[in-house]
């Protein structure tokens, strides 16, 4: 759930539901959140599904302005995250 504002702005003000299930495997974003945000190059970031047809819901990773993306998505995939867990778009 969140907002446009009149610039353009998207705010995330909450969740309608608290997991993400992708396939039929439950995710839950806050675990997702957590890897990114423990990263120096992110100062913020939200996890939310997005419906895909195949899988259901997918993980989509929303960064506020991150220059070395590459890095954070390296640093994601060490931290051992399952990866049906690593955000499909925005990382």
């Amino acid at each position: 759930m969140g907002w446009l504002d009149e610039d353009g702005y998207l705010y995330m003000s909450g969740r309608e539901n608290g997991m993400i299930v992708y396939g039929g495997l439950n995710i839950f974003p806050e675990e997702i959140e957590r890897v990114l945000n423990e990263q120096p190059e992110v100062k913020r970031s939200i996890v939310v599904g997005v419906p895909d047809p195949y899988w259901g819901e997918i993980p989509v990773a929303i960064l506020e302005q991150v220059p070395q993306i590459k890095a954070v998505r390296q640093a994601v995939k060490e931290k051992k995250l399952a990866a049906y867990k690593v955000p499909k778009n925005g990382l």
